[in-house]
C-alpha cells in the first residue's frame, strides 16, 4: 500500500533514547497526566511531557488556542506519541470562521466547526513518526452532559477513523460499566472513579485511565517488535 495510507512506524526505543511522549488538553487530562508521569517514572524507555490548561478546549481559541500550543509544543519537543484529550470544556456555543453562531452541540452547523476544527488539529500534527492517540471523554454523570459527550466521541471517532496516524482511545468501558455508563466505583479499583461533580476523575479513577493509557502506547510498541520487517 502506499506510504501514506500506513499508520505510522514507531521506533524502538532504548534507555539511552527513550519514547518521546506527550499528554495534552484541559483538567480532565491533569488528572490522569499527572497519575501517568508518576506511573511511568520508572519506566526508562519512557520520556512524558505532560501540558494541560485548566478550562480551556477547542471551542474558545479566543481564551487558549490549543491548536497553536500543539503546533508549537510539537515543534519544540517533537514528541513520538501524543496522547490527546478535550472536550470537558467544549459543549458551549461556537463560532465559525465567517462568524456565524453556533449555540448548542445538538445543531449540525456546530458539528460541523468542531469537526472542522478537531480535524485540522489531527492534520497540523501529523509526521511520519508520530502517533497520535486521541482520548475520548469517560462517561459523566449528567444525562444531559452525557448526550453531549456521545457527539463528541462520535466526532473524534469518525475523524481518527479517516486518518491512520490517529488512533481513538476510548474511555466508555474504561470508566464507565462493561455498557459505557457512568459508575462512582468498579471492581478492581480501589476507590472512588470520580471527583464530586460527576465529570472530574479522583485520584484512582486518574490511576485508572494512566493504566489505561500506558497499556495502550505498550500495545502500539508491541505491535511494533512483532512487526515483520520490510
Amino acid at each position: 500500500p502506499p506510504q501514506e495510507d500506513l499508520p505510522p512506524q514507531l521506533r524502538t526505543p532504548t534507555p539511552a533514547a527513550p519514547l518521546r511522549v506527550y499528554i495534552g488538553g484541559d483538567s480532565i487530562v491533569r488528572d490522569a497526566g499527572e497519575s501517568f508521569l508518576r506511573l511511568a517514572a520508572d519506566d526508562p524507555l519512557l520520556d512524558t511531557t505532560l501540558h494541560y490548561e485548566i478550562a480551556t478546549g477547542l471551542t474558545r481559541p479566543d481564551y487558549y488556542d490549543w491548536p497553536a500550543a500543539l503546533v508549537a509544543d510539537a515543534a519544540a519537543q517533537d514528541p513520538e506519541v501524543m496522547f490527546l484529550m478535550f472536550g470537558g470544556n467544549d459543549a458551549q456555543g461556537i463560532v465559525a470562521p465567517d462568524g456565524t453562531v453556533h449555540s448548542t452541540v445538538d445543531s449540525p452547523g456546530w458539528r460541523a466547526e468542531y469537526g472542522r476544527r478537531v480535524e485540522l488539529v489531527m492534520d497540523s500534527l501529523r509526521d511520519e513518526d508520530r502517533l497520535i492517540l486521541w482520548v475520548g471523554m469517560p462517561p459523566v454523570r449528567s444525562s444531559g452532559f452525557q448526550g453531549r459527550v456521545d457527539v463528541l466521541n462520535e466526532i473524534y471517532e469518525a475523524a481518527a477513523e479517516e486518518r491512520p496516524w490517529v488512533r481513538f482511545v476510548d474511555l466508555s468501558t474504561v470508566l464507565g460499566d462493561e455498557q459505557g455508563r457512568y459508575v462512582e466505583r468498579k471492581p478492581g479499583v480501589d476507590g472512588a472513579l470520580r471527583q464530586s461533580d460527576g465529570i472530574h476523575l479522583a485520584r484512582p479513577g486518574a490511576d485508572h485511565q494512566a493504566r489505561h493509557m500506558l497499556d495502550v502506547l505498550h500495545e502500539e510498541l508491541d505491535e511494533l517488535s512483532h512487526a515483520p520487517d520490510g
